[in-house]
């Protein structure tokens, strides 16, 4: 299906996205083969695309490929939703450097600095994985060190940080760190606030057992067993290896265009 778009803007000059995953693979595809104009077009559309399931995953896209634009937009998004963001498979597998940059910002919009410390642990335990290193706390331990010293211990009471060992917090302990920026929902995030309400409503959580003729129309955020979301009046309840389905493509409810 890529090819043959790809095929098309070659022969025609014009290209039609029907979702980021589209506009992904056509965006490798362009960058193989150095067709800068089908890059920008790509690179456009997908920072339109922007929502917390794929935020992490089209920054590291964006590093990639050196998408400044693309680069700018989801550093600002991740920044902001990072009390959403931080609980998806994408947080979950950012890559060092990338994880290091969010960790280190004082606007790093979480609730407290625990939910810090728990995705940290989350993200640990997925980078022993992609090691191919046994889950033992020791190697856990080994993965989440070199971000210690990011983490503001004082804000954590000493009861809420079993796994790490006293040591180690008191070794990257630094009370002179700048205090993250208070908590709070930013107004451009109000519109995705809503549509992930409004999926969670419907009962849109499901089982692994999809029909096969789903799995090319939707999205899959999952959410940590120790990071619910309590948010505006509502709470998400993300059960470990539980999913959310986020439909793509264009919809459209009460007159508005919903994103995917």
């Amino acid at each position: 299906m890529c090819d043959a778009t790809y095929d098309k803007y070659l022969y025609v000059g014009t290209v039609d996205f029907n979702n980021w995953t589209q506009a992904v693979n056509l965006l490798k595809i362009a960058h193989k083969y150095s067709v800068q104009t089908l890059i920008n077009l790509s690179e456009a559309y997908l920072v339109t695309t922007v929502v917390f399931s794929n935020a992490c995953l089209l920054h590291e896209l964006s590093r990639t490929y050196s998408l400044k634009i693309l680069k700018k937009q989801t550093q600002g998004f991740i920044l902001d939703a990072g009390f959403m963001v931080s609980a998806t498979d994408g947080f979950f597998n950012l890559r060092s450097r990338s994880l290091e940059s969010f960790l280190s910002s004082c606007h790093f919009n979480v609730e407290n600095e625990g939910t810090i410390l728990t995705c940290l642990r989350e993200w640990a335990v997925c980078e022993c994985s992609r090691r191919c290193m046994s889950l033992s706390r020791t190697n856990v331990l080994s993965a989440m060190e070199p971000f210690l010293k990011y983490i503001r211990w004082a804000l954590i009471p000493e009861s809420h940080r079993t796994f790490v060992p006293r040591y180690l917090a008191d070794k990257y302990r630094d009370d002179q760190l700048s205090l993250r920026r208070p908590f709070f929902v930013p107004p451009s995030l109000q519109f995705h606030i809503h549509y992930l309400k409004f999926v969670v409503e419907l009962g849109s959580f499901h089982d692994q057992n999809q029909q096969n003729g789903f799995h090319s129309n939707v999205n899959f955020l999952k959410f940590s067993v120790d990071n619910h979301v309590y948010l505006a009046g509502f709470r998400i309840v993300g059960l470990f290896r539980t999913y959310t389905r986020f439909l793509t493509g264009k919809r459209h409810l009460n007159g508005m265009l919903l994103g995917s």
